[in-house]
């Protein structure tokens, strides 16, 4: 996800436990897998993204289709179900019988095995150099519609509040820790390169099927301005930068820290279908718009960072890079954020949301307006 992060509408109270899912609550363990895809149906889940990876929406078929793909690649069976959730992709969490906690990920078809293969790969080599990723135990393989990967479960620390200066500064100094590391992998072979707007003559691309930006243009003008500003600052600025690989939906729902007095490190990353091969500025510009995100915390944690919490992000990653951006990379930077806080902002508008409510994406496009374009 190159330019957008997965909006979902339960923002609940056990957000600071495991992506996409919360630790079971008291009385609620022990569950069998379909039981939990069976809640998370009940909770708002969207059949239609089973339909399309699965073939069917039924928790039962999905349960057994998991529990089959891990006897076979991993020789065990599914004992309990620890958690279930789907957007562009669908993630289980499992605790197989032989003692293994596993994480299942299944694509639907469009998403092409020979990228998922590299992904694995390049995931695999970080995690060898330290960086706090899964071990990968199967795939990609064949499942459902598409494939999947199946990589063991990392839970440990936790999901934290990134507004907080202190896990602002870890976030933004570990992105920076894990372009570094993934630099001498950032051949021309590896994963690909494309410009980072489409030719296809749109501004907006939906992150899925149940936004309709079509049928939600009306008042929308005042994100569509900032969205046509930013996509010309970026197309005068695409070759600002090295290119490098990095993680474009790196955000507080993706990562879980640990504390240690006053040091914070990085325990957990998740969401690694997200390595792409971008100028190192687009990459920044993407996370300083989205590293507050967390569609899981309750309502009182916002959902979008001010725009001085932006800069200090990119002031944060200056400082760990231990140079500034030159002049072509700070505007590529700039327009990355625009347009990645006003493509959130229009998700939001497609689902209903007002430009009212601060904290929100749709509420910082509509006060800054171009002014986002100045980060």
């Amino acid at each position: 996800m190159a330019w957008h992060t997965e909006q979902r509408e339960d923002r609940g109270a056990d957000w600071r436990d495991h992506k996409g899912l919360r630790h079971t609550p008291a009385g609620s363990r022990g569950l069998t897998l379909a039981q939990r895809i069976a809640a998370y149906f009940a909770d708002g889940g969207i059949a239609d993204l089973d339909l399309a990876i699965h073939g069917t929406a039924d928790p039962d078929a999905i349960a057994a289709a998991i529990d089959a793909v891990c006897r076979e690649t991993l020789g065990s069976g599914v004992a309990e179900g620890l958690f279930y959730a789907a957007s562009l992709g669908a993630v289980a969490g499992v605790a197989l019988a032989d003692g293994r906690r596993v994480v299942v990920k299944a694509y639907q078809a469009e998403t092409p095995p020979e990228l998922l293969r590299e992904i694995v790969r390049l995931r695999d080599r970080l995690r060898e150099r330290g960086v706090a990723a899964p071990a990968g135990l199967a795939g990609p393989t064949p499942f459902g519609r598409g494939h999947a990967i199946i990589e063991s479960l990392l839970d440990d620390g936790r999901i934290e509040d990134t507004h907080q200066p202190p896990f602002r500064r870890a976030l933004a100094r570990g992105l920076h820790d894990l372009i570094e590391v993934a630099r001498p992998l950032a051949t021309p072979e590896a994963l690909y390169t494309y410009r980072e707007l489409s030719k296809s003559g749109r501004l907006w691309r939906p992150p899925g099927k149940r936004f309709d930006f079509a049928a939600t243009a009306a008042g929308a003008e005042y994100i569509d301005d900032v969205g046509r500003a930013a996509r010309a600052l970026i197309e005068q600025h695409l070759e600002a930068g090295e290119l490098v690989i990095g993680h474009a939906d790196w955000r507080a729902e993706h990562v879980r820290f640990v504390s240690q007095g006053e040091t914070i490190r990085i325990a957990a990353i998740y969401d690694w279908d997200s390595l792409l091969k971008r100028r190192e500025p687009a990459l920044v510009g993407v996370a300083a718009g989205c590293f507050c995100a967390n569609w899981a915390a309750p309502e009182t944690v916002a959902l979008a960072p001010t725009l001085d919490e932006s800069r200090a992000f990119v002031a944060d990653y200056e400082a760990a890079r231990d140079r500034p951006f030159g002049r072509e990379e700070r505007h590529l930077l700039s327009g990355a954020f625009a347009y990645t806080v006003a493509h959130l902002a229009r998700a939001g508008h497609a689902l209903g949301r007002k430009r009212e409510p601060p904290g929100t994406f749709n509420h910082l496009v509509w006060t800054e307006g171009v002014g986002l374009l100045e980060l």
